[in-house]
């Protein structure tokens, strides 16, 4: 196994024990099963708050910018404190439309910027059938269903 699966797997099974049903979170059936971890989805709503930030800072320091642009794992990590899944290859580019785009008064104010783009990659099912349960459960304990967040 490799060592950042090993890594995950590690983090997966210590946080599983100090799950919602452990902390007696677990209130009127709104949160099921053991493996709820709600540090996993603050993590991911977090980075609601880390990208608008981000843009913020890379409109008013050039240096944030093309850091941001080089390297937008390392400086998430170090800039705004905020590590992202190692299983992420993340890309941020800058915006091909060079006109101020942003008009307050329309319906989508930022109509005419580009779309942001998700890829993820259906990985190649395990040649035995009788794997696929298993290969599923240890795909997920790698973090690759989590794309940002850090677990």
């Amino acid at each position: 196994m490799k060592a950042r699966t090993k890594q995950w797997r590690a983090l997966y099974t210590e946080r599983r024990g100090k799950g919602a049903r452990a902390k007696g979170q677990v209130k009127a059936g709104l949160v099921k099963g053991w493996d709820f971890q709600a540090d996993v989805l603050a993590s991911s709503q977090h980075w609601g708050v880390i990208w608008p930030r981000a843009i913020a800072r890379a409109w008013t320091d050039p240096k944030f910018k093309a850091q941001l642009i080089k390297d937008p794992k390392g400086t998430f990590e170090a800039e705004l404190s905020y590590p992202i899944n190692p299983a992420l290859d993340l890309i941020i580019k800058d915006s091909a439309q060079r006109a101020n785009t942003y008009n307050r008064e329309a319906d989508d104010p930022w109509v005419g910027v580009e779309n942001s783009q998700l890829t993820l990659y259906l990985p190649p099912a395990p040649a035995n059938p009788n794997h696929y349960a298993i290969a599923i459960a240890d795909y997920a304990d790698t973090g690759r269903s989590y794309p940002f967040t850090s677990l």
